[in-house]
């Protein structure tokens, strides 16, 4: 991976399957996606109903990584990746298919950048397509040109359902397929 740091390149950082211990911390990181990974700013009105679909609703049997960094010599989480399974009936925002789960991302702010979130997003893809998924989905808040771009970079592309936009018009739905 061109310009990513990997745990493979670093020897502080270690990928490992998320377990349900990590529900709160998984909790935190969708916080974090809520807030653009600015702790100061505040969370959406609707935040507690998006945390029941992404975080409370997450089973280990969905695919998750953690990315711990091990450099206090104590494991420590600082991101995570999860796939969420929806259906047509109860969408997620990033929906696009029943078969398709949608992928929810996050760093702790201080271990953003260098790489870090590409190299965590292009485990959750294989992790996925290890799982036999035929792609991920995913929401990206409208204005987040960032993050749009790293996915872009990563092979997503925007969906074609809905006009690309979420049903409530708020974010961009792009999807990875691995055919």
């Amino acid at each position: 991976m061109t310009g990513s740091v990997s745990p493979e390149q670093s020897p502080e950082l270690r990928y490992r399957p998320a377990v349900d211990g990590d529900r709160d911390f998984l909790r935190a990181l969708y916080i974090l996606t809520d807030q653009w990974g600015d702790e100061e700013q505040p969370v959406s009105e609707g935040i507690d109903e998006e945390l029941e679909a992404y975080v409370d609703r997450w089973t280990p049997d969905q695919p998750a990584v953690i990315l711990d960094d091990l450099s206090s010599g104590t494991p420590t989480p600082v991101g995570g990746a999860w796939l969420r399974t929806f259906t047509s009936d109860a969408p997620g925002a990033g929906f696009v298919s029943d078969d398709i789960p949608e992928v929810a991302i996050a760093l702790r702010p201080e271990f953003s950048g260098h790489g870090r979130g590409t190299a965590l997003m292009s485990e959750m893809l294989e992790t996925a397509r290890a799982a036999g998924f035929p792609g991920v989905s995913l929401a990206v808040d409208l204005g987040n040109d960032r993050a749009r771009h790293v996915y872009a970079k990563l092979g997503f592309v925007d969906s074609t359902v809905n006009g690309g936009l979420d049903p409530s018009g708020h974010c961009h739905v792009m999807v990875h397929r691995f055919d």
